[in-house]
């Protein structure tokens, strides 16, 4: 399987070099039934069996970790958007995420790994990655051993035609997380509040009503050891729905919230917490026209309000519109 993301073929709006981690976004071997079992596994570069990675809208999810970089402005391209922005990157989206935390759990892709499955009838599937988190294999692996120590894993469970129960766990190693800067620059094994593994949970379901024709879907993720710091915290919770008002026309709803917590910084002697909270509401039309054509139109509102310890409060507000043609073939 080969799959390019032509949108993430560059960095940046102005046209940089060819993006090829971004551009090449699958490439992997596939074998199923191995043996004439119920065993598969996929070799290569994919998605991770991790979250419920629902989203239907051209406007990124908050769960979706492989297109959201920061609060407000959810594709990182748009901060380089607006009257001051200048070609050589100069963000002046005054909707930029101003406190810089964006770590929190969701679906990821790219990332090269070994992935075993097991299909049970249609009742249960079991999902299992080792995978490389990091570009640097001496960064992904324990100084004890030589096997990666990134892994996800999912188990989704149907017990009924239309109705869909996931449960799913990742770590990402990462060897130096645990360093971190003295006051004087330099890097310090085993600094304050640094740590080398980030830990994921995420939980969702998906349902589709038998009397309408509505699809609805929630998912809640948790988030430990943040940005590889151990008083690093994340809660995000994504509710949405989906509604078939004709044969041609679907109404998307969603509404989310992304809840960061984190207590001092990593190899420093600032103390202070903070808290970051993101509310969000998004709302689209799809139109489906012949020859497989979608027309969309989408509008999202984010609320954002961001704590610190004897500090300022600060809010902020953001819209965005996004309109669209998408074409399948």
């Amino acid at each position: 399987v080969i799959k390019l993301d032509i949108d993430d073929a560059w960095d940046e709006p102005d046209g940089g070099e060819l993006d090829q981690d971004d551009f090449l976004e699958e490439m992997y071997f596939y074998f199923n039934k191995v043996m004439d079992s119920n065993w598969g596994v996929n070799f290569g570069k994919k998605d991770l069996p991790f979250g419920q990675n629902k989203d239907p809208l051209l406007l990124s999810a908050v769960t979706n970790k492989a297109e959201i970089e920061h609060f407000i402005a959810y594709a990182d391209d748009w901060k380089n958007y607006g009257a001051n922005a200048t070609l050589d990157g100069n963000p002046s989206n005054p909707h930029a995420d101003p406190s810089g935390r964006s770590a929190w759990a969701g679906a990821q892709s790219d990332f090269f790994q070994i992935n075993p499955h097991y299909q049970y009838k249609d009742l249960l599937t079991f999902e299992l990655a080792l995978f490389q988190n990091a570009r640097s294999l001496h960064e992904d692996r324990s100084d004890d051993h030589l096997l990666l120590e990134s892994y996800a894993t999912r188990v989704t469970y149907t017990p009924l035609e239309n109705l869909s129960l996931q449960v799913s766990f990742m770590n990402q190693h990462m060897d130096s997380g645990q360093d971190g800067p003295t006051a004087a620059g330099a890097i310090v094994k085993n600094a304050e509040n640094g740590e080398d593994n980030v830990k994921s949970f995420s939980f969702a379901l998906d349902y589709n009503l038998k009397s309408l024709p509505v699809e609805v879907y929630a998912e809640y993720l948790h988030t430990w050891d943040g940005a590889y710091h151990n008083n690093y915290y994340a809660d995000v919770v994504q509710l949405g729905l989906i509604w078939g008002v004709t044969e041609a026309v679907d109404l998307v709803l969603t509404g989310n919230w992304v809840g960061i917590n984190q207590d001092g910084v990593i190899g420093g002697n600032d103390n202070r917490e903070w808290d970051d909270d993101l509310y969000s509401f998004q709302i689209g039309v799809k139109y489906k026209l012949e020859q497989n054509i979608t027309l969309h139109l989408e509008y999202q509102h984010d609320w954002y309000d961001f704590d610190i310890e004897n500090g300022d409060n600060y809010d902020q507000n953001g819209d965005a519109v996004a309109m669209g043609v998408g074409w399948s073939f």
